[in-house]
C-alpha cells in the first residue's frame, strides 16, 4: 500500500487562529506547541485540564467551555479534532474540510492534513523530527538524542548570529562583503564550538574580519 510522502515546512503562525475543539491530554499537547508560536489560539470543550484552565486564565488562550457546534471554526487557519469521542472529531472534521481549513485529527492521524512531528527547541532554532506517523516512538528517541546534542548554548549563539547580521547590514556597505564573512565564519569545527561553550571564539573571529585591513 502507498504511504502518504509529507512536505515539511515552517508555517509563519504569528496572529493567526489556531483553534483546538478537546480539553484533555492531548488537546494540552496540541496547545502547548501551539504557544510558542505566538498564533491566537481558541480551545473549545466542555472540561479542561488545570494547565488548560491556567493558559485561559492567564489569557494566554481563548476558552469557550461547551460542546463543539458547527460553525464553531470559522476563522480558524488550522484546526485540531482532539476530543475522546470520534464522532465529534468527525464532524469537526468535515466542518475543517468543507471550509477548506486544514485539519489534524488526533485519534486518526492519518485522515488529517499534517501530522506533528517531534521537535527540539533552542530559542529561534527549531529542529524537528518525523517518522510520518509510521513510528511516533522512533521520532521521540531522536528527538531525545537531539535534546542532548543541542543544548540551550545554541539559543545563545542564535542569538549572537540574528545579531551579527544586523550589524554587518550596518557596517559592510556590499552585501558580497557580508557574505565573505559569514561564509569564513562557518567551518568543519564551528558547530563543535558552540557546543562546547566557546562562542567567545567566533566573536573574536568575527571582530578581527571587521578590523581595518581584516580578513
Amino acid at each position: 500500500m502507498a504511504k502518504d510522502t509529507y512536505f515539511p515546512i515552517c508555517l509563519r503562525m504569528k496572529g493567526r487562529l489556531c483553534t483546538v475543539v478537546g480539553g484533555g491530554s492531548v488537546a494540552e499537547r496540541k496547545i502547548r506547541s501551539l504557544m510558542d508560536t505566538d498564533a491566537r489560539i481558541k480551545v473549545i470543550a466542555p472540561r479542561w485540564t488545570p494547565a488548560i484552565t491556567k493558559w485561559i486564565d492567564e489569557g494566554l488562550v481563548l476558552g469557550e467551555s461547551r460542546v463543539y457546534r458547527d460553525g464553531d471554526l470559522k476563522g480558524s487557519f488550522i484546526v485540531y479534532a482532539s476530543t475522546d469521542v470520534p464522532s465529534v472529531n468527525e464532524q469537526v472534521c468535515l466542518e475543517a474540510e468543507q471550509e477548506g481549513m486544514m485539519f489534524n485529527r488526533s485519534d486518526q492521524a492519518d485522515t488529517g492534513d499534517w501530522v506533528d512531528p517531534a521537535v527540539v527547541r533552542r530559542g529561534q532554532l527549531a529542529i524537528t523530527v518525523s517518522t510520518g506517523g509510521a513510528s511516533p516512538g522512533m521520532a521521540k528517541a531522536i528527538q531525545c538524542e537531539l535534546q542532548q546534542e543541542y543544548g540551550p548554548e545554541f539559543e545563545e549563539a542564535l542569538d549572537w548570529l540574528a545579531g551579527l547580521r544586523v550589524t554587518l547590514k550596518e557596517t559592510l556597505a556590499d552585501p558580497r562583503d557580508r557574505q565573505r564573512i559569514l561564509k569564513e565564519l562557518w567551518t568543519e569545527d564551528t558547530i563543535d564550538q558552540i557546543r562546547n561553550g566557546e562562542l567567545h571564539k567566533l566573536k573574536q573571529k568575527i571582530a578581527v574580519a571587521l578590523e581595518p585591513g581584516g580578513k
